[in-house]
């Protein structure tokens, strides 16, 4: 970490966050996936702390919570009840697995406040006790930096003053931390906050913003290994990681079957694998369905089928499709392709429609098309890392006998 170009501020530090007073619980799925946890981030900080003593390397993925957990913690209770959501830069309900135990959680009597903020009234943001519309990043200044992982940093320059009533990310998370940390480490502005990371390089943001050189590279230093060795226990490279078993999992790799360890559906009944969340080219996972331009590209949800497996349940190309999972069913358009097995489909992911059926019980198409909609949700289905269950499912499909509402 470079301290000379850029400066370390407690305040906004993982380490600080996980030695807090305040927190006196575990993470929520500490106890199916213990390495994906508080003390796995503390062990794997404390290994990392000779090569980065400062910074954040891959351990701050270890502080993702499990979204199976965090759902189960509303809805269930256990480990312990979670009562408040915030929803930032991100849609649940289209891009996780599990939709529908997400809804369950968004919509639980358990969960006291619900907060979104988005560009756009996502399906999520439908359910939100409160919606705060999010600046875009033309309308905020901005720097890049990775804390760690990189030792560069590349400043944005604001282009335009925000429309209506958005705002940036700082002001939601500056407004809560004055209220519940110490309002001295919070500038009033972003600029602010910038200013006081860039200080160490002798310029403000502004400086950097509009100056001849926007951005900062460091001059990389080859073969610290030989100096410092790796960033593991024993500082070598480490084939079977030692973390793994002091965390009780098995640090060889096992293969365990397609796609889950534990079965997601009978496979007499859902003979076939989707692999939900393929990414469109004109689109970008959840994002840009409000463009009118990209939308006659691409008007339809597609999942391709091979063209043995379509002629044996019937399915022509370009016919409408009903793939079932014991979660529901959703509908694509069937597009053949020798590209795919004969046992696998592949849907389109993150399929809704903005502007329409908004609200409950629509909530503009997310139970329509989204392959998510149907995909697993329960935490036995996570590995080790505590990851989302949305890589492949059982399934089986058959001939639609028309289109989805509202889709010609």
């Amino acid at each position: 970490y470079d301290e000379s170009q850029y400066a370390w501020y407690e305040n906004v530090g993982f380490d600080r966050l996980v030695e807090h007073p305040l927190r006196t619980r575990e993470s929520v799925n500490a106890a199916e996936t213990p390495l994906v946890s508080i003390s796995g981030y503390k062990a794997f900080r404390e290994v990392h702390s000779k090569n980065y003593p400062k910074g954040h390397p891959g351990s701050a993925y270890l502080l993702f919570a499990s979204q199976p957990a965090i759902y189960r913690a509303v809805v269930d209770q256990d480990p312990y009840p979670i009562r408040a959501i915030i929803v930032q830069g991100g849609e649940p309900l289209l891009t996780m697995g599990g939709a529908k135990m997400a809804h369950r959680a968004f919509t639980s009597e358990n969960l006291e406040t619900l907060v979104v903020m988005d560009y756009w009234m996502t399906p999520t943001a439908q359910l939100a006790d409160y919606v705060l519309p999010a600046a875009d990043f033309m309308e905020r200044p901005d720097i890049s930096s990775h804390w760690g992982i990189g030792n560069f940093f590349v400043v944005g320059q604001q282009a335009v003053e925000p429309l209506h009533e958005r705002r940036n990310d700082y002001d939601l998370w500056a407004g809560l931390a004055k209220r519940l940390l110490d309002p001295a480490e919070w500038p009033d502005t972003l600029e602010g906050m910038l200013d006081r990371f860039l200080a160490p390089s002798g310029k403000t943001y502004e400086e950097w913003a509009t100056g001849e050189r926007n951005h900062a590279f460091p001059k990389p230093r080859w073969k610290k290994h030989e100096t410092q060795g790796f960033a593991t226990a024993s500082g070598k490279v480490e084939l079977v990681p030692s973390m793994f078993e002091r965390f009780g999992e098995n640090p060889l790799p096992i293969y365990t079957g397609p796609p889950y360890s534990t079965p997601d559906a009978p496979a007499d009944e859902y003979p076939l694998q989707m692999i939900p969340g393929s990414r469109i080219r004109e689109l970008t996972a959840s994002n840009l369905r409000q463009s009118a331009r990209l939308k006659r590209i691409h008007p339809e949800p597609i999942v391709d089928i091979h063209p043995e497996t379509a002629a044996g349940h019937g399915i022509g190309d370009g016919d409408w499709v009903l793939i079932e999972r014991p979660e529901g069913a959703i509908r694509q358009r069937a597009r053949l392709s020798e590209s795919v097995r004969r046992d696998t489909i592949n849907p389109d992911g993150y399929w809704w429609e903005p502007g329409s059926q908004a609200g409950e019980p629509g909530l503009s198409g997310v139970w329509t098309s989204n392959a998510n909609a149907i995909t697993p949700w329960g935490p036995e289905f996570s590995s080790f890392a505590g990851d989302q269950p949305l890589r492949g499912a059982r399934c089986r499909v058959r001939k639609a006998d028309a289109a989805p509402a509202g889709v010609a």
